[in-house]
């Protein structure tokens, strides 16, 4: 247990820290910390994030009325989207509460359809079969134990209720020592209990899951891995600055610097995956 508590509290010490940096340079007004999802006609970043949350509500058939936990709600963005396009009910947590406070702010026009608590998703603090959707938009990352989660979003969803993940996972490619190196002492609070795709679907067939499908869209997010390596690489120039300052913390820009190798190299992937509560 204390291990786990420590696990959280590096986990929320990434965004905490790095808020600022990531509210004033990466989501440009979408509210959605994700690499978005880059297709034909997409021209910015916002639009990428934007469309990855009409793409995973998509894969995830979530209709009018729908009660959808976010899993991970970072800024509130997907809970505003699912809010506003699907007309859900959207219940968002987060570890961190200043992020919290934002999601908030910005669903406030949404109060009857949006409400967001701190809570850690490995415990869910929900009565069994009590949402329809459970939504992972890039947070498995910070898992302790996917396992763990699955088995929480199995307890928590109704019978024909939904679980879609969308996240970077471990790849195909078998990593290098070097690669190894920077997964290992780089990805504290980012790439935890590292699991490929196939992995997470058979965690999630094991815990009841069906008609579960996955999907790789890594060619789909390297747009914005590549702006990440470029934020980054500026970022290090004045490294003892924006670190003395808590602007953004190391592990984030040494995550940022090397995922767009990892990607490229196949250690990394990302992967949708969505299934069925049976």
């Amino acid at each position: 247990m204390k291990e786990e508590g420590l696990h959280l509290r590096v986990v929320g010490d990434y965004y905490d820290i790095g808020n600022s940096l990531l509210d004033a340079g990466w989501h440009r007004g979408s509210f959605g910390l994700h690499y978005g999802i880059w297709v034909d006609g997409i021209r910015s970043r916002a639009q990428a994030i934007t469309y990855g949350n009409e793409y995973l509500a998509d894969l995830a058939n979530i209709q009018q009325g729908e009660f959808v936990l976010d899993a991970g709600c970072g800024l509130g963005g997907s809970a505003v989207w699912l809010a506003r396009n699907r007309n859900a009910k959207v219940f968002g947590i987060n570890l961190v509460s200043r992020q919290l406070k934002e999601a908030r702010k910005i669903s406030r026009t949404l109060r009857n359809q949006t409400e967001f608590a701190r809570a850690d998703f490995h415990n869910l603090p929900f009565r069994d079969k009590s949402f329809d959707v459970v939504w992972s938009f890039e947070t498995i990352e910070h898992a302790f134990s996917v396992s763990q989660f699955v088995d929480e979003s199995q307890r928590i969803l109704k019978p024909g209720g939904r679980l879609v993940i969308a996240s970077l996972l471990m790849g195909e490619a078998f990593p290098s020592e070097e690669q190894q190196k920077k997964i290992n002492e780089g990805f504290i609070g980012s790439l935890n209990d590292h699991k490929t795709g196939e992995e997470v679907k058979t965690l999630m067939e094991e815990a009841g899951f069906k008609a579960i499908q996955l999907f790789d869209i890594t060619k789909n997010i390297l747009p914005s891995a590549c702006e990440i390596t470029k934020m980054c690489k500026l970022g290090a120039r004045f490294n003892w600055i924006i670190t003395g300052l808590r602007i953004a913390s190391p592990i984030m820009l040494k995550w940022g610097l090397a995922q767009e190798e990892l990607i490229k190299a196949g250690v990394l992937e990302y992967n949708v995956i969505v299934g069925t509560k049976s």
